[in-house]
């Protein structure tokens, strides 16, 4: 459609939040969510995939994926951590903004480096209860960072593409981290007023 304004993004009541592997969605999500009283829908644990305890690594078929996320949206109001292309078309037009975490290769890679080793020296969970490992990480076809490098430029791309398209909703796009924390301290400044 085209890009939206601060105004816009302050007062949607549902947001997308989109960007390539390591931008830090489901982070600014959770953050967002806290400060505007929305419900959280992340994508990986809440849409995608299906619990380790059941079937580590796997993900919902979309029939599934498409079930689970009206269930959550059934909230009315809600940020969104990612959208998958399997509901996409659910999704969006339900959508106010999507705010795009649209960061450089240098950012994304180095968050994701520091996320995943952290996760693997801690064994802490992620996408609903798998554990990353620095085996499945760096030694691995399913490679975390093999994913990053053969998607992060579509991924980029995808933004511009968005900003653009008339059947998408407003695009809010942001290219540094910095840029993410203003918009924040600013939403923060406004409701202590």
């Amino acid at each position: 459609m085209s890009r939206a304004s601060t105004k816009d993004v302050l007062n949607a009541r549902r947001i997308v939040i989109q960007g390539v592997t390591g931008a830090g969605k489901s982070t600014a999500a959770r953050t967002w969510a806290e400060l505007k009283n929305l419900h959280v829908i992340d994508y990986d644990n809440d849409v995608l995939w299906m619990p380790a305890s059941e079937l580590p690594w796997t993900t919902y078929s979309t029939e599934k994926q498409r079930e689970r996320v009206c269930r959550h949206m059934e909230t009315g109001a809600w940020v969104m951590a990612s959208c998958g292309p399997k509901v996409a078309d659910i999704v969006y037009p339900e959508t106010d903004v999507i705010m795009y975490l649209d960061y450089s290769p240098l950012v994304t890679f180095t968050q994701l480096f520091k996320r995943t080793m952290s996760r693997s020296l801690r064994s802490e969970t992620c996408c609903n209860g798998n554990k990353e490992s620095f085996r499945l990480s760096l030694l691995s076809k399913d490679s975390i960072f093999l994913w990053w490098l053969q998607t992060w430029r579509e991924r980029r791309e995808q933004a511009r593409i968005m900003e653009t398209d008339p059947n998408m909703p407003l695009v809010y796009r942001l290219t540094h981290p910095r840029q993410f924390q203003a918009l924040v301290r600013y939403a923060a400044d406004l409701s202590a007023d």
